[in-house]
């Protein structure tokens, strides 16, 4: 699946990694200390699998109680994406509650064409419903329903852009939102299904002319890497596809600057599982732009290397 902006040609055309100006934002607080950030947060697992890959961003943290720093209307403004991490409440409060001004100024942000990843268990349907928070439903096209029980969210499959991929979960589990998704607008990206194989949409993706979106609840932290390209790694891979930002120059899998033998080399290598997906660059290796690294990225990369294609991407 193929989701080329401007932005993307120009990435791709360059060779530069990360030449989009992306910022993570941690609003995940430590249980005991609103002012400090999570030691578990989502944020810092995404902002090291970015430096892995070779992308470039910034970094924030805002505390639990600072409702003026996110309610600039231009905080957001030199950023192209954002990944926000609020957290999940177990029984202590740690996610930050956007108040009115702080959600009208990411909405503002996305409507001037900005994207949004943004993950919190409360912030969907409990934040808006009983916490007077803000209510994020038409700005990313989600259905939020009342909440999942007490440690409810079990194997997270995979469906839309994350079609095929699939997790166990182990990160925060409390009363987490069911957002379901808006027939013929938005899509389905993960579903929970609990010991009792009942099934919870718990992730979507918005895409218009103008703005992207993924509207997740639970923590992208909490997810337990499995075999081929069940990883975190190659997950943040396929939203940065989505997102239309591609780290790094594709067949440059080692990021070494050249496209030859050790490239494909090294992909075999990932393959085969015989290496750790930080080992390469992830979002180097989808050659022919499918939305899953296979084989056929091998056999691809292989003839380009040999001179029998002539340019990347590649689509048999």
């Amino acid at each position: 699946m193929k989701y080329w902006t401007i932005l993307t040609l120009i990435l791709v055309l360059s060779g530069t990694a990360g030449a989009a100006n992306i910022l993570v934002l941690n609003l995940d607080t430590d249980p005991y200390n609103a002012n400090s950030p999570n030691a578990t947060s989502s944020a810092a697992t995404i902002s090291q699998l970015l430096t892995d890959m070779g992308v470039a961003h910034t970094t924030a943290f805002v505390g639990r109680n600072d409702h003026t720093t996110l309610a600039d209307s231009g905080y957001y403004a030199p950023y192209d994406l954002v990944f926000i991490g609020v957290g999940v409440n177990c029984i202590i409060q740690v996610a930050h509650v956007f108040d009115a001004d702080e959600g009208q100024a990411l909405v503002d942000y996305l409507e001037a064409g900005g994207m949004v990843y943004m993950e919190g268990g409360d912030v969907w349907y409990q934040d808006p419903q009983y916490n007077a928070g803000f209510d994020f439903s038409d700005a990313f096209r989600v259905n939020p329903r009342a909440e999942m029980g007490p440690a409810d969210l079990d194997v997270l499959e995979g469906a839309g852009i994350a079609s095929g991929l699939d997790f166990d979960y182990g990160g925060d589990n409390c009363f987490i939102d069911v957002i379901n998704h808006r027939q013929g607008t938005s899509f389905r990206v993960f579903e929970n299904v609990n010991q009792y194989q009942e099934v919870s949409t718990v992730a979507v993706s918005y895409s218009s002319t103008t703005s992207k979106t993924i509207a997740c609840s639970f923590e992208f932290n909490g997810l337990v890497d499995g075999t081929g390209n069940n990883t975190k790694a190659y997950l943040l891979g396929v939203y940065l596809d989505f997102f239309g930002i591609v780290a790094g120059t594709l067949g440059d899998v080692n990021d070494d600057g050249q496209i030859n033998a050790d490239d494909v080399l090294l992909l075999g290598n990932y393959l085969a599982d015989n290496i750790a997906p930080a080992m390469m660059n992830l979002g180097a290796a989808d050659v022919d732009e499918s939305g899953t690294i296979e084989l056929l990225d091998k056999v691809i990369l292989h003839n380009y290397v040999a001179g029998n294609i002539g340019s990347l991407p590649f689509t048999p």
